[in-house]
């Protein structure tokens, strides 16, 4: 991706609003996408600006470079020559200018995620966590996770869960899906797989028409038809003497 729109949809909706689009967090509503706009040329004369626009990368913005410029009455600005490679995260910050042109100070963050075949990412959930696998008889495993809301952008609808059987990870192909219900706890069983067969899972929450957790951490075991369910509850105790 090298071309990004801002759209500053403050006319249409007041500051400060309860619509999804206020968690982005510009005191006057900025909203980033990926979606071509019309292009307003920039002028070099500050002085014909409201707003200088800048960038950088895992939280780190450059404010000594401005890399557009937006008239008081734009709502959008395009920036082309971004070069926003796969798996990258960057933050977008705007400063107001003065009648005197003096800036302001920035306003919150906006952050552009970019995925795997670099595409902007929509809002993503967080990602499960305490992910445990258990081997059961019959060839089958249970996964197990947790989901913690705090600081979530979005709610997920659900989990996609993947599997590698040997070849990697195919994240554009999930085995199943477990929906969001609210809960804490969750829990999946599979399939019977062949008998001695090494399977590595990840589970990541996803929110439809939006985007999906990165994460990339696992859990394996292996297949078992023949024998018992593994050992869960095991304790310990210390006995002094």
């Amino acid at each position: 991706m090298d071309k990004i729109s801002i759209t500053d949809i403050n006319r249409v909706a007041p500051p400060f609003g309860t619509s999804r689009q206020s968690r982005l967090g510009f005191s006057n509503r900025i909203d980033i996408t990926d979606i071509a706009r019309l292009a307003t040329p920039f002028k070099i004369e500050t002085n014909h600006f409201a707003y200088a626009i800048y960038r950088g990368q895992d939280g780190h913005i450059d404010y000594n470079n401005a890399i557009a410029l937006m008239e008081e009455g734009d709502n959008q600005v395009e920036i082309s020559g971004q070069a926003l490679i796969a798996n990258t995260i960057w933050h977008y910050a705007r400063k107001a200018f003065s009648e005197c042109g003096l800036l302001s100070a920035p306003s919150p963050v906006c952050i552009v995620r970019i995925g795997a075949d670099g595409e902007m990412l929509g809002d993503v959930p967080n990602p499960p966590e305490a992910l445990t696998i258990e081997q059961l008889t019959g060839g089958k495993f249970r996964l197990q996770w947790r989901y913690i809301s705090n600081g979530e952008e979005i709610a997920p609808t659900g989990f996609n869960i993947y599997v590698d059987e040997g070849d990697g990870f195919d994240f554009d192909s999930p085995l199943d899906t477990v929906s969001y219900n609210r809960q804490i706890e969750f829990e999946w069983i599979s399939d019977s797989f062949a008998d001695g067969l090494l399977c590595r899972f990840c589970v990541r929450s996803y929110c439809e028409n939006e985007g999906e957790s990165q994460n990339t951490n696992f859990v394996s075991a292996r297949a078992n038809l023949t024998g018992p369910d593994a050992i869960t509850g095991l304790f310990i105790e210390v006995e002094d003497l």
